[in-house]
C-alpha cells in the first residue's frame, strides 16, 4: 500500500535532514516547500529524496507490490553517485560535501 511507503519516506526523510516534516502531498508530490520548514541548504536534498520516492514508484508500477524504502534508498544511491561523479569532474567538490554531508551520515549510521 502506498501510505505505508510514504509514512516511511517522510519519516526517513525526516531522520536525514533533521526536521519533522509535514505529511501533505503538496510536500512531497509538488515539491511545495516553505522556508519554515527548511533551512536553505537543505532544500536541494530534500528534492533529490522527493524525486527519489516517485521514480520507485513509477519504476514498480505494474508490479503487485508498492515500492519499499530499500528500493527508494537504491535510487538515492543511484542519483548520489552519478552526481559525485559529476561534481569531481567539475572539480566543485565543496558543493558536493555541502549538498550530499546528511545523506552520508544517514548512510554510514545504516551501514
Amino acid at each position: 500500500m502506498l501510505a505505508t511507503y510514504w509514512n516511511g519516506i517522510c519519516q526517513t526523510t525526516g531522520i536525514i535532514l533533521g526536521y519533522v516534516i509535514p505529511r501533505d502531498p503538496r510536500v512531497f508530490l509538488l515539491g511545495l516547500i516553505s522556508g519554515e520548514v527548511f533551512q536553505k541548504e537543505d532544500e536541494y536534498l530534500f528534492k533529490v529524496l522527493s524525486i527519489a520516492s516517485k521514480n520507485a514508484i513509477t519504476q514498480s508500477w505494474l508490479k503487485k507490490l508498492s515500492p519499499q524504502l530499500d528500493h527508494w534508498r537504491e535510487v538515492v544511491e543511484e542519483i548520489h553517485s552519478m552526481e559525485k561523479l559529476t561534481y569531481l569532474l567539475h572539480i566543485k567538490g565543496h558543493f558536493y560535501n555541502n549538498r550530499w554531508s546528511k545523506w552520508l551520515t544517514y548512510k554510514s549510521k545504516e551501514a
